[in-house]
């Protein structure tokens, strides 16, 4: 039930990209190799993007978010909180409407700094 917009907008975490790819692969347990066929490039460019030496354009990083199944968004998410962002999924598709606002509001509330 998250959107896009709400992943970003309840900051899961900062943009860690480099670090993203590499957790995400290995939390699929896909080698740098399967990515750079997937994405029909080298190995030496997915392992500069996982090192920040490279960067990712956005056309590639929806094909390497569809290539883990996962949203751009999802691929964006501070590494330590994707275990918390998938709990937190399974939960919110069992919670009508109002009750996932409610719980929403409540996390924007309790993010706000004093």
């Amino acid at each position: 039930m998250f959107s896009e917009i709400q992943i970003i907008d309840n900051a899961l975490g900062g943009i860690l990209m480099q670090n993203n790819i590499k957790k995400w692969r290995d939390k699929m347990g896909k080698t740098q190799e399967e990515l750079a066929d997937y994405m029909n490039v080298s190995v030496p460019t997915v392992s500069r993007w996982e090192t920040g030496v490279n960067d990712v354009t956005l056309t590639r990083l929806k094909n390497i978010a569809e290539y883990f199944k996962i949203t751009v968004p999802e691929l964006l998410s501070d590494p330590e909180d994707i275990e918390r962002f998938f709990k937190a999924r399974r939960i919110s598709k069992n919670m009508d409407k109002d009750t996932y606002n409610a719980w929403i509001e409540v996390g924007n509330i309790m993010q706000k700094k004093k």
